[in-house]
This record gives C-alpha cells, structure tokens and sequence, in this order.
C-alpha cells in the first residue's frame, strides 16, 4: 500500500510541477517514498521494497505479499526471479519462498569479489617479485 501510494504521490508532484510557471522551491519538497513512509509509518528501505515488487514481481507475488503474508523483503528478492521461476516457488508456499529468498541472499554474499590487499592508509600495495 505504501508503494501505491508512493507513485501516486509522484504522480501528483510531476503534475503539480508542471503546473508552476516560476521555478520557485516548494515548502514541502522531498521524495514521495519518504512522505508515504511517514504516513503510514514504515521505514523508507520497505517501500523501496514494496516498489521493486509492484514492478518486477509476478501477479502471483504481489498476491502473496498482499494477502498471504509474504515478507516484503522477501518477496522483493524473488522479484529477481523470471516470473514463471516466481510462480513456481511461490506453489510450494510460504516456507518454500522463504527458503529460496535465503539461498539468493546467500549466493549474492558469496559472490562478491575479494578486497583487493591495502597496506597503510589504504594503499594498495604492490608485489616485487
């Protein structure tokens, strides 16, 4: 519901904007995702969430999150996922999606490259060999 109503304060603002002849700064400027936040009192980092499953997520998920109680962040991880991939993790329910969420967060830990060796001050440090 946040994220609705985040693009549609969105909406509202590009309208209004438009509407302004002078470029003069509104009182009330800020991004839509943290005015809905404050209004119905989640954190900013769920709405952007909720968005990324509005947009990327299968009819499927966005039904799951709405009335099954899949986790939001949950379902924004299987929003990754081809939707026909959704569909099919969300078939084996709850626990099931839950599951494969961990195994993605997972693989995203483990795929990241190693630092590179920094000696003092953050240098990087050559070898001679």
């Amino acid at each position: 519901m946040a994220a609705r109503l985040a693009k549609w304060m969105e909406r509202e603002a590009v309208e209004r904007k438009s509407r302004h002849v002078a470029n003069l700064q509104q009182a009330d400027a800020g991004r839509s995702a943290d005015k809905a936040a404050a209004l119905i009192n989640v954190s900013p980092r769920l709405i952007g969430y909720a968005v990324k499953v509005l947009r990327d997520g299968s009819d499927e998920l966005i039904a799951g999150v709405e009335s099954d109680g899949l986790a939001v962040s949950t379902a924004s991880v299987l929003a990754g996922l081809p939707k026909g991939e959704q569909a099919e993790v969300l078939a084996g329910g709850l626990r099931a999606a839950a599951g494969r969420a961990r195994e993605l967060r997972g693989s995203k830990k483990q795929a990241r490259p190693a630092p590179p060796s920094r000696g003092c001050f953050g240098l990087k440090v050559a070898r001679f060999v």
